[in-house]
């Protein structure tokens, strides 16, 4: 499955947070990364941490990453806040409360 997501990009690139897209576009990455086949064992624990901590922004709401791409993200939201998150809800209802889109 595929996410597919349509904005105004010339309206939108002034708005945009190039550090909350670039994390976003990376945490599919990784997740596409940690999936089958195994990583490979070469990575020490530090760079599986970091792949994992990645992944787990690719599970974000659609509305929250289609805010985060149009530019419309709340200005408390940040890239590094966001990418520290240690416990960052599955249940998007639950991730827009924490993260300040409900």
């Amino acid at each position: 499955m595929k996410l597919t997501i349509q904005f105004d990009a010339e309206a939108s690139s002034l708005r945009r947070d190039p550090k909350l897209v670039e994390l976003i576009v990376k945490a599919h990455q990784a997740k596409r990364m940690v999936g089958p086949p195994a990583l490979p064992d070469s990575l020490g624990y530090r760079e599986r941490n970091h792949l994992a901590r990645l992944a787990r922004m690719s599970f974000l709401a659609p509305d929250i990453i289609r805010s985060i791409m149009e530019g419309a993200e709340l200005s408390s939201l940040q890239s590094k806040r966001l990418y520290r998150m240690s416990e960052l809800p599955m249940d998007w209802s639950i991730q827009r409360g924490v993260l300040g889109f409900s």
